[in-house]
C-alpha cells in the first residue's frame, strides 16, 4: 500500500486521472508475461489475490474454473461491443463508470471496496475497463496477480512486486 518513501499508492486516485500520450505509451507495453494458464498458488494455504481485467480474459477464467477474486468487464473486446454468453450469466455485480483514457476516483473506490469483500466479485464498467489493470496493480498487495488481455498476443499475467508498483505509480504521477 505504501512505498519505501512513505508515499501511499492509492493517493494517485484522489481525483480522476486522464492519461497523457506518454502515459498511454507506457501502459501499452507489456508489464508481465504472456501465459496460457494462471500461476498456481505455492501452497493450498497461500492464495494470492487475483484480479482479471477484460471480457475475454474473464471469460477464459470462468470457462476454465480458474479462481479469481475480482473480475472487471465492460462488455467490449478491443473497444467493440462484445456479447458473451458466459459474461451475460454474471448476475451479481457492482457497476461503475470509467470513460476511455481515464481512471476515475469512483472506479478506484469501487475496486478497493470489492477487494475487501469475501468470495468472487465482479465489476461492470460503463465506458472502458482497460486501464484497470494499472489501478489494480497499485491497489493489490505484493504477491497478488493481475491478468488482462494483450491484443494479438494472449493473456498477460502481472505478479505484483515493488518494482512494478513503483513504475506504474511514477508513470501516473509524472508531470
Amino acid at each position: 500500500e505504501i512505498n519505501r518513501a512513505g508515499q501511499v499508492y492509492a493517493s494517485v486516485f484522489t481525483q480522476d486521472l486522464t492519461l497523457s500520450p506518454e502515459m498511454r505509451d507506457f501502459f501499452a507495453k507489456l508489464h508481465g508475461q504472456i501465459v496460457t494458464t494462471p500461476t498456481p498458488a505455492k501452497s493450498h494455504t497461500q492464495k494470492p489475490l487475483r484480479i482479471v481485467v477484460g471480457d475475454t480474459s474473464l471469460e477464459n477464467f470462468i470457462t476454465n474454473n480458474w479462481q479469481y477474486n475480482l473480475g472487471i468487464f465492460d462488455k467490449k473486446s478491443q473497444r467493440k461491443a462484445y456479447t458473451s454468453e458466459i459474461i451475460t450469466k454474471i448476475s451479481e455485480f457492482t457497476q461503475t463508470e470509467n470513460p476511455a483514457g481515464e481512471i476515475t476516483q469512483e472506479a478506484a473506490q469501487a475496486v478497493a471496496q470489492l477487494l475487501h469483500n469475501k468470495g468472487t466479485q465482479h465489476l461492470y464498467v460503463t465506458g472502458e475497463e482497460d486501464l484497470w489493470s494499472v489501478g489494480a496493480i497499485l491497489l493489490l498487495p505484493l504477491g497478488s496477480f493481475v491478468y488482462y488481455g494483450q491484443p494479438q498476443k494472449g493473456m498477460c499475467e502481472c505478479l505484483i512486486t515493488e518494482d512494478l508498483k513503483e513504475s506504474c505509480f511514477e508513470a501516473l504521477t509524472q508531470k
